[in-house]
């Protein structure tokens, strides 16, 4: 057996021994004829290393602003127990991991086509192949690995709570659940209020249409108002793509809105009009 291998060998069994279960879920390797190619800079990564078993490794930062940068330091390089002591630290875990354009994942959802549901009709389209007995292999140790880091992570969660022993949940909380019931995204009696105000039948296909437009204008508004009370404890400040994207969605409702009144108003037109057309074509006769 050469060096290199007894080498390689070695690493593997120092890093399935010495790393926690989160850590051989996580975190990949960049291997060495690569590293090169990889060469990390201060701009583009963030050092870091793992508070439960100390492993070092690296977060990429290529392609995020400035905020994001300063949110993910907080969450990497701050002590676990800070996370319920800080509420900054708080905050940033909430605001980043969701972070993206609300605007744009809405207007790509619109703009995307029915998928026909007979896929597999179409030539071209095989049936999936079957995994082999090493991809068996690796895909049960997979799952198994990530069932015992998830367990993992849970446990530490827990133990560096009660270290902390900080407050039972911070302001940010409170202002979530706020938020989560001023913006419903399902049937909820403020949106009923909401339709019978404008004087739909609560269950004619014009008042469906419209509770579903507004609900989903409700869910991207519920995220960008969390994100809007997390910046406010992070940066004292709202951000003003996140302001951009708030007025986008307010203004979309009030669009849904008028739409399905003008369908309403079309509908009870051609309503009225049935019967006299009706009484015109006996008369005619």
């Amino acid at each position: 057996m050469s060096l290199a291998t007894r080498v390689a060998r070695l690493e593997r069994t120092h890093k399935g021994v010495l790393r926690c279960y989160w850590c051989r879920l996580a975190l990949s390797d960049v291997p060495p004829s690569m590293q090169k190619q990889h060469h990390a800079t201060s701009d583009s990564v963030l050092r870091t290393q793992c508070w439960h078993c100390g492993t070092k490794y690296v977060v990429p930062l290529r392609g995020l602003n400035e905020h994001q940068r300063e949110a993910l330091t907080l969450i990497y390089n701050s002590h676990p127990t800070k996370q319920f002591t800080d509420e900054r630290i708080h905050a940033a875990s909430i605001w980043y991991f969701p972070y993206r354009s609300e605007v744009k994942e809405y207007q790509d959802a619109q703009q995307k086509q029915p998928v026909s549901q007979n896929l597999h009709m179409r030539p071209g389209n095989r049936a999936p192949r079957s995994l082999g007995v090493r991809e068996e292999r690796y895909k049960r140790e997979r799952g198994e690995l990530m069932s015992r880091a998830v367990e993992f992570i849970q446990t530490q969660a827990e133990r560096y709570k009660r270290m902390a022993d900080g407050p039972e949940f911070f302001p940010l909380d409170q202002t979530i659940k706020e938020i989560e019931k001023q913006f419903p995204t399902a049937y909820d009696p403020a949106m009923d209020d909401l339709i019978r105000g404008l004087n739909f039948e609560k269950y004619s296909p014009l008042a469906s249409r419209l509770r579903s437009a507004l609900a989903i204008c409700n869910l991207h508004l519920r995220r960008l108002k969390k994100r809007e009370a997390c910046e406010i404890v992070l940066w004292s400040k709202l951000l003003p793509e996140t302001l951009d994207e708030i007025n986008f969605f307010e203004q979309e409702k009030q669009r849904v809105i008028e739409e399905a009144l003008e369908a309403k108003k079309r509908d009870e037109n051609q309503k009225s009009q049935a019967p006299s057309n009706e009484a015109t074509r006996i008369l005619g006769r």
